[in-house]
């Protein structure tokens, strides 16, 4: 929207030319979209920002879980024959969670373009 003025403003202008008002009009109109994509393009980089953070977080977190286990089973503090169970499941169950945020990162987070979600079809 034009610096100075509100839409009643511009509205009111738009009347008072006349034939000439219809295209003040679509102009206020685009311009009032293009302003809402832009907010909500900054909002998103601003949300995929706030994910990829937690993201690595998470990743960061269970690599350190996985490495504290590995080395309380190397000291025999944890004794794999009779953990054996818990310790496969963790190491597993980790493994998944790191591929799966990966997965999402890649697939939502970096890809170029706004996702499908936002009603755009994905750039090749």
């Amino acid at each position: 929207m034009a610096e100075g003025y509100t839409r009643a403003d511009l509205s009111q202008q738009a009347r008072e030319i006349g034939p000439e008002s219809q295209h003040l009009r679509q102009e206020i109109d685009r311009s009032e979209d293009e302003a809402v994509e832009l907010l909500g393009r900054k909002r998103f980089f601003a949300l995929r920002d706030v994910w990829s953070r937690w993201i690595v977080g998470w990743i960061s977190a269970s690599i350190a879980m996985n490495i504290v286990l590995t080395i309380l089973v190397g000291l025999d503090v944890l004794h794999y024959e009779k953990y054996q169970w818990f310790i496969n499941a963790v190491t597993v169950e980790s493994f998944i969670q790191v591929v799966g945020l990966g997965y999402v990162a890649v697939r939502y987070l970096f890809s170029p373009g706004l996702p499908a979600v936002f009603g755009r079809k994905r750039r090749p």
